[in-house]
């Protein structure tokens, strides 16, 4: 299948192997989850919840798919670096400021907070 090359836009032929540039990456963090997948330890038949112990990286943003000649090109480009995403919002917290408005901003919460 033939497929155009996104850095010099040529339609390259069927059967030529595409490369992946990354273009782009961004400083990540994960948090930690328990129970996040289950192994088998010691090659056993039963299966034990494992938790992920999060942790931080980089993580890709933005690839690019080239043709070998740009590939040879960029071979040594370093990826740009993009700001990090803000933190995501569980899908419970999502559901509660669309229902109530976003409380951590309320008068409410900061006025209870005072008193106490």
């Amino acid at each position: 299948m033939s497929y155009r090359c996104e850095i010099s836009g040529k339609l390259v032929p069927d059967g030529v192997p595409a490369h992946r540039l990354v273009w782009a990456i961004r400083p990540s963090t994960y948090p930690p989850r328990e129970n996040a997948f289950k192994r088998r330890p010691g090659g056993g038949k039963r299966r034990k919840a494992v938790a992920d112990r999060g942790g931080s990286g980089y993580e890709v943003a933005r690839e690019v798919v080239v043709c070998a000649e740009v590939a040879r090109q960029y071979a040594a480009r370093e990826p740009d670096m993009l700001p990090a995403r803000p933190p995501r919002k569980r899908r419970i917290q999502q559901i509660m400021d669309e229902l109530y408005g976003d409380l951590s901003r309320s008068t409410f919460t900061s006025s209870y907070a005072q008193r106490a």
